[in-house]
Parts: structure tokens; C-alpha cells; sequence
């Protein structure tokens, strides 16, 4: 098995990453701080693992996604899965998930990443501050009007206090949201030429082949 040399900033909540089985193809990865990811928002919520990195550039990429139990309990996704992590970057590896569930009348209850329910004041402050930040920053960014209504005003300075969106799924600090792995680095070399060579596919795309069993 080929290994590669992967350095890591030592600090304080920094968890180093770690396998489920030895000899897995994958590596899980930690998150730092805890997210509410509400459902049908604009932007993507950034989940920071503090977990600053470096290897040999010229050898591997690495990639980040979901692990699968996340997947298969959870409506989240990567939108840019697989994340590429180049070996030249020194910042801190972050994960960017958006959830894609479709409800968000009030609750007062959250998922965990088991896709069970959970009681909204069991969620640390500091964590439903920064999603009621988000959802702040997400009114003014998609230039909603002033919610002067009685009912839609109560709810809004209630959203991630006391209620969430339907479908808002809590990641806890230190959870394993995500695996890393690693692909060799191949150098493309475009070659400019007037014609290109025959092939059995040629011009098909977009199921050409079909979906049956031949």
C-alpha cells in the first residue's frame, strides 16, 4: 500500500484525523465547532475542523465527502463533492454543506446526524448564535421585506432560539461529518490537433447507452 506523508498543525482542538477500520480507503474527519444547517438557504453553511494540513503537491490531491452514514440519515450534501484540498494550502480544511430538504415551518426540535430528533434546547447557545446570525445575514442578503406581520415578526425573533426551520440538522463538536482520501496528481497536457481520433461512443452522451441490462 502506497503512504504518503501528510503533516498537520498541532493546536488546541485540533483532532487528528482517523480511520473506522485500519486499511480503510478513507480517513474521517473531526469538526471544531458545532452548525445548525437550516434547510432552503441560500448560501452553504461552512463547518470549520481546525485541521490545517501539507503534502507533497506534486504527488496527491486530497478530496472531502460526506461519510455515508451521514448520507443515507440526513437531507446533506457536499454541493461541491468531491471538495478538492490542494497540497499547497496552509488554511484551515473546512467542510461546506447545505441541506436539501424542502419544509421549513417552525419546529422546536433538530436531527443529529442519526436522523433523530432533538430537542432544540438541548443545542448549545454559542451554536444557535451563529445559525441565528446566518438566518440574519440570509434575510438581509436575499432582500426579504420587513416582517412586520405580528405572527411572521414573532417567529422571526424566535428562529434559533426557541424554534428552527422544519428539517434543520444539528452537527455537534468533534462529530465525524466527513472522510477524507486521496488521488495520485496526473499533470493534463492539452495538445492541440485538427481532428479527433474515432471511437464506439463518438458523439453519444446523456444515456446513450441506455439504462437495461444488455
Amino acid at each position: 500500500m502506497q503512504k504518503v506523508d501528510i503533516q498537520y498543525l498541532q493546536g488546541e482542538d485540533v483532532v487528528v484525523p482517523e480511520q473506522g477500520y485500519e486499511g480503510d480507503f478513507a480517513t474521517d474527519l473531526h469538526v471544531s465547532e458545532g452548525r445548525l444547517i437550516p434547510p432552503l438557504s441560500f448560501k452553504s453553511v461552512i463547518i470549520p475542523t481546525k485541521l490545517q494540513t501539507a503534502f507533497d503537491e506534486n504527488l496527491v490531491g486530497m478530496k472531502l465527502a460526506l461519510r455515508s452514514g451521514v448520507s443515507l440519515n440526513t437531507p446533506l450534501v457536499i454541493p461541491n463533492a468531491p471538495a478538492i484540498i490542494e497540497g499547497t494550502y496552509r488554511n484551515t480544511i473546512n467542510v461546506i454543506v447545505r441541506n436539501t430538504f424542502i419544509d421549513n415551518s417552525p419546529v422546536d426540535f433538530v436531527f443529529d446526524l442519526k436522523g433523530n430528533q432533538v430537542p432544540l434546547h438541548e443545542v448549545p447557545n454559542v451554536v444557535k448564535k451563529n445559525a441565528r446570525e446566518f438566518f440574519l445575514d440570509e434575510l438581509k442578503r436575499l432582500g426579504y421585506p420587513d416582517l412586520n406581520a405580528k405572527d411572521a415578526k414573532d417567529i422571526k425573533n424566535q428562529m434559533f432560539k426557541t424554534l428552527v426551520p422544519r428539517g434543520t440538522v444539528y452537527v455537534p463538536k468533534n462529530s465525524r461529518l466527513a472522510q477524507m482520501y486521496f488521488s495520485p496528481k496526473i499533470q493534463p497536457n492539452f495538445v492541440p490537433v485538427n481532428e479527433l481520433p474515432p471511437s464506439e461512443r463518438g458523439m453519444g452522451g446523456l444515456g446513450s447507452s441506455g439504462v437495461d441490462k444488455k
